[in-house]
């Protein structure tokens, strides 16, 4: 019996020690967009504000030569890549999940537009999926980003969608206040 006792107990206490470990927080989109290189290509979550179609926030702008981007990362629907098998990816994204969120953004977007206050506010979520960016950013005419006319520095690969909210935009990562 102190046998079985002696070995199940360092399992338990090395159980408890795995069960206490803190899930990683997604990047806040400031710090993707200003570090597109290092994040290039991986399979990341990131937190920004939300608007359907992209993440944004409110970050020093990134600039190649004169030209400034704009702060967004466009969400891109795997299935919507090009034929490229370089742009493929393995998995795809729960339709059903994505239009309850989508939902939950117009639901929240009634909300702030008839609350008081409307300019302090904002819808963020988290994105899960693979960043895909230039080897390097090209200001170009036209640039060589991505989504519409190229003008983003980035896009995300969707995996999934969650924690959209309401959101104070002084409680934002990187915010203007």
């Amino acid at each position: 019996m102190k046998t079985i006792v002696a070995i199940i107990s360092p399992l338990l206490l090395f159980g408890t020690q795995l069960s206490t470990a803190k899930p990683i927080a997604p990047i806040p989109i400031c710090e993707v967009l200003q570090n597109l290189a290092k994040y290039r290509n991986s399979v990341i979550e990131i937190r920004g504000e939300w608007n359907g179609g992209s993440l944004t926030g409110r970050c020093v702008p990134l600039k190649t030569g004169d030209y400034t981007w704009p702060n967004y990362i466009t969400l891109e629907f795997p299935e919507d890549l090009s034929r490229l098998p370089e742009e493929k990816v393995d998995w795809g994204l729960d339709h059903q999940a994505w239009s309850l969120a989508e939902a939950k953004l117009s639901s929240l977007l009634d909300q702030i537009i008839t609350s008081r206050t409307s300019s302090l506010e904002v819808v963020s979520a988290t994105v899960k999926g693979r960043l895909d960016t230039p080897e390097h950013l090209s200001p170009g005419s036209p640039p060589n980003g991505f989504g519409h006319l190229n003008q983003f520095p980035a896009r995300m690969v969707l995996m999934e969608i969650s924690d959209v909210a309401r959101t104070n935009i002084a409680d934002l990562p990187n915010s203007s206040r």
